[in-house]
């Protein structure tokens, strides 16, 4: 899981006293419920590589729309210090709006080609036609906040405080409230590309499973120990009294289909399996592709209690 230069490309800018959209965001949704085998394989999404990609998500998902646009919508501008990826226009059925602001940061004094810097959402959003119970509707998904990098290639800061929000469709027998997710999380990521071990702690939640406290501690990447889940370490996740600890160990039991230990209150409660450290740094298109599927899916989640 090698980190490319486009991958490592991260938003940010200092988070003020109260907090960005995401931590703002946060506070309106009410704790977690962590019950089931399903609880636990959404809330296990939620570790420290995996919060820096959801972080990085939106840059990815703008560069890539006008890579693939024969219109020029949105927009990209470069000076070779900044970035700008701009909406404002319509094509092939999406209408883009706001804008996504990369920073290149100095590193050694020379600006930095390894993605180091700061990243503003400023409101970007996406909206298009969609479909879903039969119908057919337009939905808009939404992104503000911020993601920084800073350090060295082999010692690695990151934080970010991100929202995301879809305003719903609505169209016939086709209809859905609006939802969102937000983060605020900081993390470091150390050692080589070949063998990175991950720590970050902060908070993580959406209109649909609530809101928890989430940490990771000594989670190891390396490809040449397994190439389909993490080596080692864990990920805690708290909401009021339910603590949930994820488990890795693909150091000593490398599964094809991914699959972690995990505890509920202190109770063991076997495997899991579909964890992956797929959204790694390194963030190949695939990786992406899969995480951006996951945060979906987690918008569209409902809680049957």
């Amino acid at each position: 899981m090698k980190l490319s230069r486009v991958s490592m490309l991260v938003v940010g800018s200092v988070l003020t006293a109260c907090g960005g959209p995401g931590s703002q965001q946060l506070g309106s949704y009410p704790p977690a419920k962590i019950q089931t085998a399903d609880d636990a394989k959404t809330w296990a999404r939620m570790s420290a590589p995996n919060m820096y990609s959801a972080g990085y998500l939106p840059y990815s998902l703008a560069v890539l729309s006008t890579q693939f646009s024969d219109a020029g919508c949105p927009t990209r501008t470069d000076d070779g210090t900044t970035i700008r990826v701009s909406g404002g226009c319509t094509a092939a059925g999406n209408t883009w709006s706001g804008a996504v602001v990369y920073e290149r940061a100095r590193v050694n004094g020379e600006l930095s080609d390894a993605g180091f810097g700061s990243y503003r959402y400023e409101s970007f959003a996406i909206e298009g036609n969609t479909t879903c119970d039969g119908g057919t509707g337009v939905s808009k998904t939404t992104y503000d906040g911020t993601l920084s990098l800073t350090g060295t290639s082999d010692a690695r800061e990151f934080k970010l405080d991100v929202r995301m929000a879809n305003g719903g469709i609505a169209s016939g027998v086709c209809a859905a409230p609006a939802q969102s997710a937000a983060y605020a999380y900081s993390g470091t990521a150390n050692g080589p590309n070949e063998r990175t071990t991950w720590n970050g702690s902060g908070r993580a939640g959406s209109t649909t499973i609530g809101v928890a406290d989430v940490s990771t501690k000594d989670e190891v990447i390396s490809s040449a120990e397994c190439g389909s889940e993490a080596a080692s370490g864990a990920t805690t996740v708290t909401a009021g009294s339910t603590k949930l600890v994820i488990t890795y160990d693909g150091a000593t039991k490398c599964d094809t289909t991914s699959t972690v230990k995990w505890s509920l209150n202190g109770v063991d409660q076997g495997e899991l399996t579909g964890v992956s450290c797929a959204a790694a740094p390194g963030g190949e298109l695939a990786s992406l592709a899969l995480l951006g599927v996951a945060l979906a899916s987690w918008l569209r989640r409902r809680a049957a209690r």
